[in-house]
């Protein structure tokens, strides 16, 4: 029986609960080492007791660096290989500095920092987001070196590692799995889903709430917007303002002030009869994983996506594509006005979702294991 070690210190938990079930269900023995924060935001999904599946927290205290390197020794004596999930973020800087002595391989969810990128001292909103580009395009293949093999979620992904030669194992495996939660509401209104981060460089919630607006403004009150996210830096705490706005008026929108725990997260999204990514070309164009993407198949609901964005083929009989805010405008109005068509698309990304399940994912990635141990 294969032991396997798993490391989350960034924000992907939902990936942590699918790599540990496929995993643990393929006959692995499952550690999970997780940063205090991300243990006490994952909540449910990391309350199971399970045989062969054990939990490893960092100190309240510990910094994610002083984690790494407490748990390294530990790992290469009882793992014989260890996952790096979301190696993003500054925390690319610790998993540089610190590297395993066993086979590791890592989740590549930002594909485009992973492969293609160049250095860039232009064309960044602020000092920051320059500093993060170069550093990250300097450390990144340099740990990709070390890696035996990557975990992608997209065609688009895997076809851009490859074009970009890299050479060993590639593993395509959804981000979430299909729950079958049952969703208990009517069809006299829609509930349209919003999630991801408040912020400019991969979202336009400004535009989204203006198309709301118009369609509030028709009358059409019954229909509802939640937005699953919670405001962070000048853009977010405008995109806040504007969701006052619209509530002070009577309009029926949902949002958030502060972190949304993963219990209230859940039965948001299963409350929704469509979901909506309002993102941008520049952040998403590389075979990106949206959170869109993720609560669709995890809740089986049909979604809405910019028309230069393609998810993967299974999702794509259940998806809608808009060109433009005035065109997506005209979708929710048709949605509204045509049940039959929302029906059809709900039962559309049911029968499609089903495939992602955790029965196939483990057959998968036990061949993949087998060419990497």
């Amino acid at each position: 029986m294969k032991r396997i070690a798993i490391i989350e210190i960034y924000s992907h938990h939902v990936f942590v609960e699918t790599l540990s079930s496929v995993l643990l269900t393929s006959g692995c023995k499952v550690d999970i080492y997780l940063s205090n924060l991300i243990y006490k935001q994952g909540g449910p999904l990391f309350q199971k007791k399970l045989e062969n599946l054990t939990f490893h927290v960092s100190d309240k205290d510990e910094s994610d660096f002083m984690f790494l390197r407490r748990i390294k020794p530990k790992i290469e004596l009882e793992n014989e290989l260890v996952i790096l999930n979301s190696v993003q973020g500054y925390r690319i800087l610790f998993f540089f500095l610190v590297k395993f002595n066993i086979p590791t391989i890592a989740g590549a969810g930002r594909i485009s920092e992973f492969f293609g990128s160049n250095y860039e001292l232009k064309g960044f909103k602020t000092f920051r987001r320059l500093l993060h580009h170069n550093f990250t395009r300097f450390l990144l293949p340099r740990i990709v070196k070390r890696l035996k093999g990557i975990i992608v979620h997209t065609e688009q992904a895997k076809s851009l590692a490859i074009e970009n030669g890299y050479k060993s194992q590639i593993h395509k495996m959804p981000f979430s799995l299909y729950l079958n939660l049952n969703n208990n509401h009517n069809n006299e209104n829609i509930n349209f889903l919003v999630t991801g981060s408040m912020n400019d460089t991969s979202r336009d919630y400004e535009s989204l709430l203006g198309v709301f607006e118009k369609v509030w403004n028709d009358g059409k009150l019954n229909n509802n917007l939640t937005i699953l996210s919670s405001p962070r830096g000048s853009y977010g705490r405008k995109i806040f303002k504007l969701m006052e706005s619209l509530k002070k008026r009577g309009y029926p929108i949902n949002y958030f002030s502060d972190w949304i725990p993963e219990k209230e997260y859940i039965n948001c999204s299963k409350k929704a009869d469509f979901l909506i990514a309002p993102i941008l070309y520049e952040y998403y164009n590389a075979g990106e994983l949206t959170s869109v993407t993720v609560e669709s198949i995890r809740m089986g609901i049909p979604a809405i996506y910019p028309q230069w964005y393609r998810p993967e083929p299974t999702l794509e009989k259940s998806s809608l594509y808009y060109s433009s805010f005035e065109d997506l405008y005209q979708i929710i109005n048709m949605l509204i006005d045509n049940k039959d068509k929302t029906i059809l698309y709900k039962e559309l990304a049911k029968k499609s979702y089903e495939e992602l399940n955790i029965a196939s994912e483990s057959k998968k990635i036990s061949s993949f294991l087998e060419e990497i141990i």
